[in-house]
């Protein structure tokens, strides 16, 4: 039973334990239960200005945010609990002058942001030190707390920045420092309390050891994302005539590494010169960001400018990628299954001083999962040109192309993991149905393809030959990227009570690592094949081909400045403002659901595409086999589909972002309505509808916000998180064995209409 959204659901069905004495019949039923959802919000603003002479001035600002969320992650309801986001915000600026021509602005500012997952419900299991997370998978049931709880992520920012502006003849000078060191301890042990999981009821009755997994992670380190970035920069802003500027600048950055990074030392031992080294990484040292802008007015009257600019910047990498990366000698876990053992629970189940001694040597590489790479900041190339024309006396036109180029983007790799199935020995599937003789030439059967993935040809023979047996996951920046768009915009200014804007924007957004960290279940995390990068350059999935939006402000001028109050106030005094949005669909990547390649992956890999199929069907294949009953190749069930799955020992051709979610077709509306109390005292109405014509639009997100979609039943991830409902359902949809094959309206929400009203006093 596959649980809606909204609900938690647990089937229990009729279980017979014959391990027990005689033989036990277990009762069959349905647990239900239903999942809130709220959270509560604090915000708080405070700000003081104060001039402390003529050439002195002193700013400060004050911002708190402090969000609890319900997490409904556990079952049942007693592992219900809040979860706490809080930030705050404290910045301190001084302007000086020194002369007209020479100005200096210094900041301070403090940032502090505490994230918490705490274990919900407090509750205790018999004989165990910490409730654990059970899985029964007769039952289709899991039991226990959050599984991704505890955790928490604290970052503490201190930045100064200091500008000096200095304007000399037909130059204006700026440059300046901006430092910042960040304190940000953050800890996420993978099963920290123990997952345990049993195929049978019984055997967990009878507390058998688990068959399926009983992992328990140790150590409950602390990841220290601390950093320093110093950087400098210089900038002029030439006005070669009077009609004629160019801005040149450079921007020169120093990052350090992050301080837990550097505990990859202690991996050294399992070094493998020529294949594969653990140390400390490196920091990048050469971070210079170049610009350069023109801005030209061809003749005299001023209403047509042209701009045009190139420059170079680098990004920072985020804190994930070094917590899930450590060494084996901090991330210790016990692994105990098979069921020729007894009072599994009974003695405590997996201990938490069931720690080894930390492995050195061959022992380190048998155990290492994780490498973190010297540091490769990604790198952007921004360039773009544009031309904007003013013309009857409030309108301004304006066209400009916009190209990006990034590169060493991070892509999730397994350094050692390559498909058992290669181009040489794949398995085919046909969309009509070959002969008898045709299948008995194929050399290549599904049992030998098997034989070879059990005997450990998912893993590279350089590494596995080196004594590494499990897969070593990395963050090795070998993506890249690239956006052209051409963007067109027509505004009318504020004038007579009317002021309009309307743009279109035609871009391509093309990469091969969209998500690295399993954020959403539409594009998989990792590459089909690890040592193949090449397939997996295509559409992005943040790639939306056209956007339009018209909006419109109007306020009503009839009766605004009558005599009579009674019409001022009633009749006139209305402000309306409509906003259109159109926005094509969202592009995701079909997926089998399957192990095809035989690389041993979680991460499902893609399908065939049948070129004569009717885009919008999909289907599974059914095997095919030899005279000898081996199978060698499969048949595509339904010879009309486009869209096939992949079956285990095939090696799918279809790429990335193939299908599309419905696009944002969207009106929302602001009404707005004043009332003039006395000269003093204005009260001012307001009523703002999103989605007006509660239009069902079924795209995989907001259709107002490009916020992180999150839901009922999210992860730490987000709504469509691989282990929320809304996730599964999700990935159901772009499965094309599955009976929700493209009907979105079964896993997405429709956005439904929202309205809310506010009342301002102004005085």
């Amino acid at each position: 039973v596959a649980p809606g959204p909204g609900s938690n659901e647990s089937l229990l069905t009729g279980v017979f334990a014959p391990g027990g004495p005689g033989g036990v019949t277990i009762p069959e039923g349905v647990i239900s239960s239903s999942l809130p959802s709220y959270t509560n919000s604090e915000f708080a603003v405070a700000s003081v200005d104060y001039n402390i002479s003529d050439k002195d001035s002193l700013r400060g600002r004050f911002i708190l945010n402090r969000v609890g969320t319900i997490d409904t992650s556990g079952f049942p309801a007693v592992f219900f609990g809040i979860q706490p986001t809080n930030s705050y915000l404290v910045t301190l600026s001084e302007y000086h002058t020194f002369t007209p021509t020479l100005l200096n602005e210094f900041r301070f500012g403090y940032n502090r942001y505490n994230q918490q997952f705490p274990v919900a419900g407090n509750q205790s299991f018999p004989g165990l030190d910490a409730f654990p997370n059970i899985t029964v998978d007769e039952l289709i049931a899991g039991y226990g707390p959050d599984p991704n709880a505890p955790q928490y992520t604290i970052q503490n920012l201190y930045q100064i920045t200091d500008n000096v502006t200095w304007t000399k003849g037909n130059h204006s000078f700026k440059f300046g420092f901006d430092g910042w060191s960040a304190i940000s301890p953050s800890s996420f042990t993978q099963r920290s309390r123990g997952d345990y999981e049993w195929s049978f009821l019984s055997d967990y009755l009878y507390d058998n050891n688990p068959d399926v997994i009983a992992q328990r992670g140790l150590g409950n380190v602390t990841y220290y994302q601390n950093q320093q970035l110093a950087g400098f920069y210089g900038n002029d802003n030439w006005k070669v005539k009077p009609n004629l500027t160019v801005n040149l600048g450079v921007r020169y950055e120093y990052l350090t590494i992050p301080l837990t990074q550097n505990t990859q030392d202690l991996n050294a031992s399992a070094s493998v010169p020529g294949l594969i080294v653990f140390k400390s990484p490196t920091a990048q040292k050469a971070i210079f960001m170049p610009r350069v802008g023109v801005a030209y007015s061809p003749g005299t009257s001023g209403k047509t400018s042209i701009r045009a600019g190139f420059g170079i910047t680098y990004d920072v990498l985020y804190d994930n990628l070094g917590t899930l990366s450590l060494p084996p000698q901090l991330s210790t876990t016990v692994d105990v299954t098979g069921l020729n053992a007894t009072g599994f629970l009974a003695g405590g189940g997996i201990l938490p001083n069931a720690s080894v001694a930390p492995p050195q040597g061959a022992a380190a590489r048998a155990v290492t999962s994780g490498f973190i790479p010297n540091q490769q900041r990604p790198e952007a190339y921004n360039w773009n040109f544009g031309i904007q024309h003013e013309f009857a006396g409030n309108y301004v036109f304006e066209s400009r192309y916009v190209g990006t180029r990034g590169l060493f983007l991070p892509i999730q790799i397994q350094l050692n993991r390559q498909p058992t199935v290669n181009a040489s020995n794949a398995l085919p599937v046909y969309f009509t149905a070959p002969s008898q003789a045709t299948l008995n030439s194929l050399s290549s059967t599904l049992a030998g393809l098997q034989t070879a993935f059990d005997n450990g040809g998912f893993l590279v023979p350089a590494y596995a030959n080196a004594g590494f047996g499990g897969l070593i996951t990395a963050f090795m920046p070998q993506g890249n990227s690239s956006y052209n768009g051409w963007s067109n915009q027509l505004s009318r200014r504020f004038s007579n009570g009317l002021q309009f804007q309307g743009s279109y924007t035609w871009a391509h957004s093309i990469d091969d690592s969209t998500d690295a960290l399993a954020a959403t279940v539409l594009a998989p995390r990792r590459p089909q094949d690890s040592q193949n990068l090449r397939p997996e350059r295509a559409s992005s999935l943040l790639d939306y081909r056209n956007r339009i939006v018209l909006q419109v402000l109007y306020d009503v001028p009839f009766f605004k400045s009558s005599s009579s109050w009674w019409l001022k106030n009633i009749v006139g005094n209305w402000e309306i403002a409509p906003v259109y949005t159109y926005q094509s669909g969202q592009h995701v990547t079909t997926q089998s659901a399957v192990d095809s390649n035989l690389n041993a992956d979680s991460a499902p890999d893609r399908v065939f595409i049948n070129p004569a199929g009717n885009r919008n069907l999909g289907t599974t294949a059914t095997p095919l086999t030899n005279s000898a009953g081996a199978t060698v190749a499969y048949l595509a069930a339904n010879p009309n589909a486009m869209f096939v799955v992949g079956p285990k020992g095939t090696l799918p051709d279809a790429g990335r972002s193939l299908l599309n979610l419905n696009p944002i077709d969207d009106i929302d509306l602001t009404l707005l309505k004043r009332f003039a109390i006395t000269e003093r005292f204005k009260l001012e109405f307001s009523a703002r509808f999103w989605n007006i014509f509660n239009h069902p639009q079924y795209t995989g997100g907001y259709i107002n916000d490009v916020g992180a979609f999150s839901a009922p039943g999210s992860t730490a991830g987000g709504g469509y998180g691989p282990t929320s409902s809304l996730g599964i359902l999700a990935r159901t949809a772009i499965e094309p064995g599955s009976s929700i094959f493209q009907q979105w309206s079964q896993a997405f929400g429709s956005n439904p209409r929202q309205m809310q009203l506010a009342l301002k006093l102004i005085f």
